[in-house]
């Protein structure tokens, strides 16, 4: 078995490639429904994940590409939530004038857009966190028997 530390490189290299290409798909919107075809890129930098880990250390096990896929969804949370949350701000900024006039307009009062915010952070994280260890570490198996040889 590979030790962790050795898997922390490649993890970190394959859930930030991942964040950074669902981040600008994300931005493409015909292209972003493609994110719903199984998670396909997250399978994907599970993948890269052990090919970078078997460039490093040789022989690789099913065992170590669930662990580097496992490692690879977490930092790919953690990254693209922080992408997500930076883009939220930008549009809500962007639209901040006219969310507030539209609260006003209705009579209602605007809900704090920090609380908001923070909340639809978390629980973008949550999200990320769950779908990116699971499907990072579907493709951690199938790239650990794809390069087994």
């Amino acid at each position: 078995m590979v030790e962790i530390r050795e898997m922390l490189v490649p993890a970190a290299i394959a859930g930030a490639a991942v964040a950074v290409f669902t981040a600008i798909i994300d931005l493409i919107p015909v292209v972003s429904l493609l994110n719903f075809a199984c998670c396909l890129w997250l399978m994907a930098g599970g993948v890269f994940a052990v090919y970078l880990l078997k460039r490093g250390v040789g022989k690789v096990k099913l065992k170590d590409g669930a662990i580097v896929g496992v490692l690879s969804g977490v930092l790919f949370a953690v990254i693209e939530t922080i992408f997500s949350a930076i883009l939220m701000l930008i549009g809500i900024g962007a639209n901040l004038a006219a969310i507030q006039q539209a609260f006003w307009g209705s009579g209602m009062e605007a809900p704090g857009l920090v609380a908001i915010g923070l909340v639809a952070i978390v629980f973008l994280f949550v999200v990320n966190l769950v779908f990116g260890v699971i499907f990072c570490t579907i493709g951690g198996v199938i790239g650990a028997k794809l390069f087994e040889r």
